[in-house]
């Protein structure tokens, strides 16, 4: 005879997702009348809530319902009834009302909570554990975002790079990023070798392209290597603009090979050693950022200048 497992008890439970109140209860039952009286005690009690949703499951005759009561489709009734399934669980009713905090979770929502993502944002050691639980899907999402940041939107790589060191750990965060920002340098490059003028001022300001299309095409090598290693240029248009200009492919992929990893690699050591570095020397970086950054937006452009007029521009 199959073993299996019955509520010893009834229970409750309560907690709080994304200011959504979530309240279960659950009941050992016999018979399906029994288990419908439960769920219109629920539904009349909470008759406030925006779902009340179920699921039952009888031993006898093998009975299963449930459920999503309004929620997207398959993802409220139908995994609660997996779960007892899963474990064998028989004679048991489940109802989880849902008190709505104005937070659409959707579908992905859901699923996040139930693997409990949203749980683990409580803090970096947990967010950290989760991720390692969910890879390689977690780093491959990571990749993939970095690849997108250099192709369609110009979100800074050192900034993405850091934010990755903190969640993977230093190496992780470094080898994913450089490998999504060359990947992306070596398709925009491509692209704009393939599909031309067009293609790049599509995507390239017209500002941008008048300032940097002489210079970088008569001195493109050093332009683009000083380009890559100071934080003051646009880095990802530049590649465009490169794939215009007569550089080969493969001198193009070897200079962004040797002149892009070094900010990349200290954006993400600096991610990755952000929980352990003290917090007077938190401070001191943060300071040191700041710092840079008010000399970058004072001086930036004049060290720009100063570079392009170097190089023959002005």
């Amino acid at each position: 005879m199959t073993e299996y497992i019955i509520p010893y008890q009834d229970a409750e439970s309560e907690f709080t997702e994304k200011r959504s109140r979530f309240i279960t209860h659950l009941y050992q039952v016999k018979t399906e009348a029994e288990a419908r009286t439960r769920i219109e005690e629920m539904k009349k009690k909470y008759y406030d809530a925006r779902h009340n949703c179920w699921c039952y499951l009888l031993r006898e005759g093998g009975v299963v319902r449930y459920s999503d009561d309004g929620e997207p489709q398959g993802t409220a009734g139908q995994p609660m009834l997996n779960v007892f399934q899963r474990q064998e669980v028989w004679n048991v009713c489940c109802i989880v009302t849902r008190y709505f905090g104005g937070v659409l979770l959707g579908a992905g929502g859901l699923f996040l909570s139930r693997s409990g993502f949203f749980a683990a944002c409580a803090s970096i050691q947990d967010l950290r554990a989760y991720i390692s639980r969910s890879a390689p899907y977690s780093h491959l999402t990571f990749f993939v975002v970095q690849l997108l940041s250099v192709v369609l939107a110009p979100i800074p790589s050192n900034l993405t790079a850091a934010a990755g060191g903190l969640l993977f750990g230093t190496w992780p965060a470094f080898f994913l990023t450089y490998g999504a920002v060359m990947a992306g340098s070596l398709l925009v490059f491509w692209l704009a070798r393939t599909l031309g003028r067009e293609f790049a001022e599509r995507v390239v300001s017209r500002r941008l392209s008048v300032k940097y299309q002489k210079v970088i095409r008569e001195k493109t090598t050093v332009f683009l290597a000083l380009a890559f290693l100071l934080p003051y240029f646009p880095d990802d248009m530049l590649c465009i603009l490169a794939g215009l200009t007569p550089i080969t492919f493969g001198r193009f992929a070897l200079l962004a090979l040797f002149t892009r990893p070094w900010g990349l690699l200290f954006a993400s050591a600096l991610g990755g050693a952000s929980l352990s570095i003290p917090l007077w020397a938190m401070v001191l970086i943060g300071l040191a950022g700041a710092a840079i950054f008010v000399l970058g937006m004072l001086y930036g452009d004049r060290l720009e200048r100063a570079i392009l007029k170097l190089l023959g521009k002005e």
